[in-house]
C-alpha cells in the first residue's frame, strides 16, 4: 500500500507541475504584458499567482515520496510547504466569494468606478486573510522520527489541550475553506437569477467560466474537509484515512492547475481575450452591446 502511494503522489504531483508551472505563467504573461488590468482580470490574476505558489512548492513532496516519505529538507521548509497550500485554499475561498459578491452588484446595480481599485484590495485582502488563517501551519507543523524515518506531519500532542487546538483548527478551515464560501456564492447566484437580465448574464462567457471555476474549487476540497471532519468525529477504519487522506490531499493540489484549463478551454483561445472583453456589469449592457452590433450589421449591408 504505501509504494502504491508514493508512485500515486510522485505521478500526480507531477502532472499537476507539468500543467500547473507553464498553464498559470501563461494566464501571468498574458495579463500583464497583453491586456489592460480590468477589475475581472485582476481576479484572474490573483487566482493564477496563488496557484502557482503551490506548484512550485510541491517538488518537495515528489523528492519526499520518491524517498519512501522521508523529509530532508528541513522543519521550515516542512512549515512552508504546508503553509502555501492553506494558504492558497483560503485565498481562493475568499477571492471567489468577493468575486461572487463582485458579480452580484454589478447585476443589481450599475457600478462605472474603481472597480480595478476594488478588485485590487479584495485580491490583496483575500491573500492576507488567507495567511492569518493558515498561521496553525507554522505553529503545528513539524518533522517528527517514526518508523520509517523522518516525516512531515502535524503534531497536536496527543493531551485534551492538544486535541482541542485539533478540533479548532480543522473546523476553521471547514469553515473558512468550505462553508463560509459556499453560503456567499449561493446568496450571490440567487441574487444574480432574480435579476431581470439573468439569463444575459448567464449566457456571457465570463460567467460560465467563473462557475466552473468555483465548482472546480469544490469538487477538489469537498473530500479533504470530509476526510479531516470524519477522522475527528467518526469512528472509521483506520485504513480508509490511511487511504482517502492521501487521494483527498492529491485532489485538494490538484485545484491548482485546474483554473487554468478551464480558462483556456473554456475560453476557446489560448489569449483569454474573453477576459478583457466581457462586460462588468449588468446583463442589460450585455443585450445592449449586441443591439449596437445588429445596428451596425444592418446598415453595413444598406450600404452595400
Amino acid at each position: 500500500m504505501r509504494e502504491a502511494l508514493k508512485y500515486m503522489y510522485m505521478g500526480m504531483y507531477s502532472i499537476i507541475i507539468l500543467l500547473g508551472l507553464p498553464l498559470n505563467t501563461l494566464v501571468i504573461y498574458t495579463i500583464f504584458c497583453k491586456m489592460k488590468r480590468t477589475g475581472r482580470v485582476i481576479w484572474f490574476l490573483g487566482l493564477a499567482v496563488t496557484d502557482l505558489t503551490v506548484c512550485l512548492f510541491l517538488p518537495f513532496q515528489i523528492v519526499s515520496a520518491l524517498d519512501d516519505f522521508n523529509w530532508r529538507f528541513g522543519r521550515g521548509l516542512c512549515k512552508f510547504c504546508s503553509f502555501v497550500m492553506f494558504v492558497n485554499m483560503h485565498s481562493t475561498a475568499l477571492m471567489l466569494s468577493f468575486m461572487s459578491t463582485d458579480r452580484c452588484l454589478s447585476a443589481l446595480v450599475s457600478r462605472a468606478c474603481c472597480k480595478s481599485f476594488v478588485s485590487k484590495s479584495m485580491v490583496l485582502l483575500s491573500w492576507t486573510i488567507g495567511t492569518l488563517l493558515s498561521i496553525p501551519s507554522f505553529l503545528f507543523r513539524s518533522v517528527k522520527d517514526t518508523d520509517n524515518g523522518q516525516s512531515c506531519i502535524d503534531d497536536y500532542k496527543t493531551t485534551a489541550e492538544g486535541e482541542r487546538t485539533l478540533h479548532l483548527v480543522t473546523f476553521t478551515r471547514l469553515f473558512f475553506g468550505l462553508l463560509l464560501p459556499l453560503f456567499v456564492i449561493t446568496i450571490g447566484s440567487c441574487f444574480v437569477s432574480m435579476k431581470r437580465s439573468s439569463i444575459q448574464i448567464k449566457a456571457s462567457k465570463s460567467y460560465r467560466i467563473i462557475r466552473a471555476i468555483i465548482i472546480a474549487y469544490f469538487l477538489c476540497w469537498i473530500p479533504y474537509h470530509t476526510f479531516m471532519v470524519m477522522a475527528l468525529v467518526v469512528q472509521s477504519p483506520r485504513e480508509l484515512f490511511t487511504v482517502g487522506l492521501p487521494i483527498s490531499t492529491i485532489l485538494a493540489g490538484l485545484n491548482s492547475c485546474v483554473n487554468p484549463i478551464i480558462c483556456i478551454l473554456m475560453g476557446r483561445s489560448i489569449s483569454m481575450t474573453w477576459m478583457e472583453a466581457a462586460p462588468e456589469t449588468t446583463g442589460e449592457q450585455d443585450q445592449s452591446a449586441e443591439n449596437l452590433t445588429e445596428i451596425k450589421t444592418h446598415h453595413e449591408q444598406k450600404d452595400l
